[in-house]
């Protein structure tokens, strides 16, 4: 791909996530950003959400025992299907389709409803993705013990399957 053919690409992008005057990419460096948008999320973002406290996939069980809560943020429909023992489900997303996804407005509101703002929750969803924007809303929201699925309930059930006196709903 051309030098050009980056920048057009890259404007493409910025006019969706950044609708300001001069919304290419030259004039979006020109205000000042220095950061890159990949997927609709930012470098800095990236950065951010990469620095969340995480829980690793065979520690879940331990820490569940131990009073931690499992939030289930797949859709519901997704967790009717399978889901951690004794796992709550609020849905990060109302839908999602290939034209896009729509956020639950009131994931937080739902969240701060079932649990208090100092219990430990971990958070999980298919693969990782989406717990990780979950986790940071939460914490930006007030939630002091809340920790991010590494690789989500797939790497739970990998974990589970590796014990034998696993059990899954």
């Amino acid at each position: 791909m051309t030098r050009t053919q980056q920048h057009r690409k890259l404007d493409k992008a910025f006019q969706r996530s950044h609708p300001f005057q001069d919304s290419t990419y030259e004039g979006w460096r020109r205000a000042g950003h220095h950061h890159i948008v990949v997927n609709g999320v930012c470098s800095y973002e990236q950065k951010e959400l990469e620095a969340l406290p995480t829980v690793d996939s065979g520690e879940v069980r331990d820490l569940m025992s131990s009073g931690h809560h499992y939030l289930d943020v797949r859709l519901g429909k997704d967790f009717d299907k399978a889901h951690a023992d004794g796992a709550r489900n609020i849905s990060y997303y109302l839908s999602v389709t290939p034209s896009g996804k729509e956020k639950n407005p009131r994931f937080v509101d739902e969240v701060a409803a079932l649990f208090g703002k100092d219990e430990h929750l971990i958070v999980g969803c298919n693969t990782g993705v989406r717990s990780r924007l979950a986790t940071k809303d939460l914490l930006d929201a007030g939630f002091k013990n809340v920790r991010n699925l590494q690789g989500g309930y797939q790497s739970f059930l990998r974990s589970e399957s590796q014990q034998p006196e696993a059990h899954q709903q």
